[in-house]
């Protein structure tokens, strides 16, 4: 059920799994499916990967992102993008 106020992920989160449904009623009922996430915050221009407690400082408490440096993003052969060291 899709809320109009939901956020990015769960939309996303929503549709991959709707995805996975597909798939299985093409190719029948496969017995096992793996999927990977990343996942990563734009701030100030800065990538970081929020799955890397590396990406991050803790100060009072609370994750602080400033002054941490940011992932590298690289834009590979046919414009594929990657980004370097994440999990």
């Amino acid at each position: 059920m899709a809320y109009e106020s939901d956020g990015l992920i769960p939309r996303c989160i929503r549709e991959l799994f709707a995805t996975v449904d597909k798939r299985r009623e093409i190719c029948g009922n496969v017995n096992r499916i793996s999927i990977t996430c990343q996942y990563i915050q734009l701030y100030n221009e800065k990538v970081y990967d929020l799955l890397n407690s590396d990406s991050y400082k803790i100060q009072n408490s609370k994750k602080v992102l400033d002054g941490v440096p940011g992932l590298k993003i690289k834009i590979g052969s046919n414009d594929n993008i990657s980004i370097e060291n994440v999990y």
